[in-house]
Parts: structure tokens; C-alpha cells; sequence
């Protein structure tokens, strides 16, 4: 088991999860945090630092000092590119810079599966970790660009010898309070849109996403870099996953409708920033194509990583949230 290790963005919602996977574990945790919410756990040091701040490279080096490997969490789900730059990728600078300095000799960078290029899979195929990344980030939404960004960031660093590094692409993260994600179709009061049936839901479970950071904080490397994909085994398709939904009592009207309703629409508009993302023909693609994604290498390289059966990991995510089950 590796030596101590950092988190950062300690208190979201999945750094609290491999906080607390990791004490159970018995590691050697420290939380670094933007501000104080609430991290009070026995045995865990805590440093407060604003990473997208101008002066955070000082306070994260001595957050460092005496770290093995940095899992990297912190970064901004939401919001426009100037927020994106802040909150990620600026804040990757400074990460990149205080790991460098500090030593650390591995960081696992939480990633997401939306890097890849999707447009040139058929109906039907499947994501691994040698789908093309996205090769123009301009037509892709900001939160995509902001993470294509940052990957090849730490790749380049991880590259020239700075580091180890990791890469983790979870797929929707799911858990408790966090239930809906953007591959369904769009909502509208107590109406869900549903675009498509067909094709898997890229779901990961917010513990699948904790064991696998702190497993990969362990991996044996061959290179400077590695990538995977975190997915569950059990990947339910559109309909279920809907189906499953209602139990929290929302939504309490699905309209069902084709995907072709928007993919002819996107293919006849000039594709710009100004459009809703679902009529934009990459955007469109990376969330509602019907592919499958695999987890092959998850468990090949992470093989002690256990993932939860859909139907219980929805059903416990929603008992955890306080919401009904029907």
C-alpha cells in the first residue's frame, strides 16, 4: 500500500468518497480543500487551498511536502469556459507545478469518458481506451474541453518525467443526491425527455469511482502514463435506467421519443457555440449515441475493485437521498 496520500477537492462528491474509503482502508489520508466544509475526520490532515487562486503554488507545495501520490479530483462540473479555466485547468497548473516541486512521485487524475471522439463509432460499438480523444474540442461543450485540456496537461508533464500518472475516465458518476445525468435526454418540470432506448448508460457508481483511485494509487506502471476507463459491469439502457429512475418519484411524465428527432435537426444547422448542446452533432453524440462502453481494462489493471449491480446502487443512492421507492 502507497504512502500517504492527498486529495484534493476532498469534500465533493467523490473526494468525500475516497476520503472515507481510504481511512477505512487504513491509509494515511490528506484533504486538501478550497474551504472549510465540514472535513473533520480523526487522523486526517486538512490544508485549505484555493488551487485556481495566483498564489496557491506556495500553499500546495508545503500541502505536498511529505505526499507519495495525489489524487486529483478538484475541478469545476459546471459553468462557462472562463469558470473552466479557473477551476480546472488553471488550477491544473498549479498542480502540476507544486507535485513537480514537492516530489510526489504519482498523481491519479479523475478524468471522464467524454474526452472521446464518438462521431465515427457506428450504432452499437464500443468505447475502450483506444476510442480516439476528441480531436477539435470546439465543438464539444466546456466542461469536455476544460477536461481535454487538463489531460494533456498532465500527460505532457507525466511525459517529461515529472510524475506517474493515471489517468481515470469514470464514466456519469451516480450515488446519493446525484441521480440524473445528461446521456437520458433533457427535463422539463416534472416532464423527462427520453432520447433513444438503445445503447448502454456509462454509469459508474460513486465507490466504483473511489476504489479505483485508490487502487490505481497502488498500480505497478510500465510507462510514464496510463489511461482507464471506470464503468460498472452492469450498464442498464435508456428505458431501464428511467425505469429505475421513477422510484425517487421523479419524473412523473416520460415522453419517448426517437433520437433521429434531433439528429436530423443537428446535422442541417451550422454547427456553433451559440446552439443548445443537443443540437450540436458531436455534443449530441458524446451523450445519447447508442454505443456500449467496456470495462476490460478496469478489471484487468484494477482487479480488486467491486462494482455494484445497477439496480442496487440505484435503489440505495435513492433510499440514501431520502427521496420514495416504490
Amino acid at each position: 500500500m502507497t504512502g500517504r496520500i492527498a486529495i484534493t477537492g476532498a469534500s465533493g462528491f467523490i473526494g468525500a468518497e475516497i476520503l472515507r474509503l481510504g481511512l477505512e482502508q487504513g491509509r494515511n489520508c490528506h484533504a486538501i480543500l478550497r474551504s472549510d466544509r465540514g472535513v473533520r475526520r480523526e487522523g486526517v490532515r486538512v490544508s485549505m487551498v484555493d488551487l485556481s487562486a495566483p498564489d496557491a503554488e506556495p500553499a500546495l507545495i508545503d500541502a505536498l511536502s511529505d505526499v507519495e501520490t495525489l489524487i486529483h479530483v478538484a475541478a469545476s462540473l459546471s459553468g462557462d469556459w472562463a469558470t473552466q479555466q479557473a477551476d480546472t485547468i488553471a488550477a491544473s497548473e498549479a498542480v502540476i507545478a507544486a507535485v513537480t516541486k514537492a516530489g510526489v512521485r504519482r498523481v491519479v487524475l479523475l478524468s471522464t469518458i467524454a474526452v472521446y471522439d464518438v462521431t465515427g463509432l457506428p450504432n452499437g460499438g464500443a468505447v475502450t481506451e483506444d476510442s480516439p480523444l476528441e480531436s477539435h474540442p470546439a465543438r464539444r461543450d466546456v466542461y469536455a474541453r476544460a477536461k481535454l485540456t487538463q489531460e494533456a496537461m498532465f500527460r505532457d508533464a507525466a511525459t517529461a518525467g515529472a510524475f506517474e500518472l493515471v489517468v481515470l475516465r469514470p464514466g456519469a458518476v451516480y450515488g446519493p443526491d446525484r441521480l440524473m445525468n445528461a446521456h437520458i435526454g433533457p427535463a422539463i418540470g416534472p416532464l423527462l425527455i427520453r432520447l433513444g432506448a438503445g445503447g448502454e448508460v456509462p454509469l459508474a457508481h460513486v465507490a466504483t469511482c473511489a476504489q479505483a483511485a485508490l487502487a490505481a494509487a497502488d498500480l505497478p506502471l510500465s510507462a510514464r502514463w496510463e489511461a482507464i476507463n471506470v464503468v460498472d459491469d452492469d450498464l442498464p439502457d435508456r428505458r431501464q435506467f428511467v425505469d429505475a429512475l421513477r422510484r425517487c418519484g421523479w419524473p412523473r411524465f416520460v415522453l419517448a421519443l426517437p433520437r433521429a428527432v434531433l439528429t436530423w435537426p443537428a446535422h442541417l444547422l451550422p454547427d456553433h457555440p451559440s446552439l443548445p448542446g443537443l443540437l450540436r452533432p458531436a455534443i449530441q453524440a458524446a451523450r445519447l449515441k447508442p454505443l456500449t462502453y467496456s470495462n476490460k481494462r478496469l478489471h484487468q489493471r484494477l482487479g480488486a475493485v467491486t462494482l455494484m449491480p445497477f439496480d442496487r446502487g440505484m435503489r440505495q443512492s435513492i433510499e440514501h437521498s431520502g427521496k420514495a421507492v416504490k
